[in-house]
C-alpha cells in the first residue's frame, strides 16, 4: 500500500489516500471493489488502530485527484471529519480507470 503524503495521516480531519494494486505487489486491493459499503477497514500505526467505516464507492479516471481532496468533491468547503480514500485500478490489468472507495473514521484503539 502506499500512502499519498500530501494528504493527511490516519486519525486527522480530512482526507488520509491510500492506494494499492488488485494483482501485483501481494494483492492488497484485490477485494476492494467487491466490499459492501459499511464494511470496516482498519489501519494499524506504531500505536494506535484506527476504524473507518465505508461510505460509497466510485470509478475515476487515473487524472482524477479530486478523490484525494482534503474533502472530495467539494473543494469549496473544508473538512470537519476524519475521512479515507481507497484507490486501486479498476480493472485486473493496466487501466486509465480507477475505482475509489470513501469512508470514515468511527474509532481509535490505542496500543
Amino acid at each position: 500500500l502506499g500512502w499519498y503524503e500530501n494528504t493527511v495521516g490516519p486519525g486527522q480531519v480530512g482526507t488520509f489516500a491510500v492506494a494499492g494494486h488488485v494483482v501485483t505487489h501481494g494483492q492488497p486491493f484485490s477485494g476492494l471493489a467487491r466490499l459492501p459499503m459499511g464494511s470496516q477497514v482498519q489501519v494499524e500505526t506504531h500505536d494506535s488502530i484506527y476504524t473507518y467505516v465505508l461510505d460509497s464507492s466510485t470509478q475515476v479516471v487515473d487524472t482524477d485527484t479530486w478523490v484525494r481532496d482534503p474533502l472530495p468533491g467539494r473543494p469549496e468547503q473544508r473538512p470537519t471529519q476524519e475521512l479515507i480514500s481507497l484507490s486501486t485500478c479498476a480493472d485486473i490489468f493496466r487501466s486509465p480507470n480507477r475505482h475509489i472507495v470513501f469512508g470514515h473514521l468511527v474509532s481509535v484503539t490505542t496500543k
